[in-house]
């Protein structure tokens, strides 16, 4: 499948995560490193996606936005990733302070459609983020943004589970009139992270009998792997989605 990404600059007044200045890619060019007047540390860098495979190199001293060719998208404030590979992983760590990294990180990040209509995002690697930021996952589904009791789930080998439960910082919240379902992430996790529309015996509708039949999640987030850290342990409100641009 032939992969593009646009590249381009926007200018924008900052509102929390809101775009201050954007960019869009193009995987046939190689990522360079924005000079410092092209770019400032405050300002974000936005990857939309045009085909459902992208590769993004973020520079994690920059806010970075990635909007997938559904519309779903991923907010991720400057300096809010951990450092990779020495700051721990698993449920233990989620709040646990951690240094920034500081190197860029090029993530792979990967969209589909089931046969049944239900869509999944993967992302890979899987890295923590510091607790004191707010990294934000945006679902574009109209019918779980209207639907009570929908939420996303993560899950791994073992099951599904909804974060907000025991994290009310991961509660899952909804907003009818844009169509979005939004949550907090304290982590991308394993080497998928997946978020899947539908519960109906489908990829998306796995694990029922530890998340509950009844249950109506607009969301998972799947984990079949370890990178980010060490060996894992035993196992503030969301941001205002005013930011979500539901042209894309």
């Amino acid at each position: 499948m032939r992969i593009r990404d646009h590249r381009h600059l926007l200018t924008a007044a900052v509102a929390a995560v809101a775009v201050t200045l954007a960019a869009c890619s193009d995987s046939s060019v190689s990522s360079v490193e924005p000079s410092a007047n092209a770019l400032k540390p405050s300002g974000v860098r936005m990857t939309i996606a045009s085909t459902s495979v992208t590769t993004a190199t973020l520079f994690p001293q920059y806010d970075n936005v990635y909007v997938s060719v559904e519309g779903h998208r991923i907010v991720i404030p400057a300096y809010s990733i951990c450092a990779v590979g020495v700051s721990g992983y698993g449920p233990g760590y989620w709040n646990a302070p951690c240094a920034p990294q500081t190197a860029p990180i090029t993530f792979v990040i990967t969209t589909s459609v089931n046969t049944d209509g239900s869509s999944r995002v993967t992302v890979q690697p899987d890295v923590r983020f510091a607790p004191g930021k707010t990294v934000m996952a945006y679902m574009k589904d109209a019918v779980g943004a209207r639907t009570a009791g929908s939420f996303i789930a993560y899950c791994n080998l073992l099951g599904c589970v909804d974060e907000g439960q025991t994290d009310p910082q991961m509660t899952t919240y909804r907003d009818a009139s844009q169509g979005i379902i939004y949550r907090r992430l304290k982590h991308f996790s394993g080497y998928n992270v997946v978020f899947g529309f539908g519960d109906d015996g489908s990829s998306s509708s796995m694990n029922k009998a530890t998340m509950g039949a009844a249950n109506a999640r607009s969301g998972y987030i799947t984990t079949v792997g370890l990178d980010g850290g060490s060996t894992p342990d035993a196992p503030s409100p969301a941001a205002d989605p005013s930011g979500f641009d539901s042209s894309h």
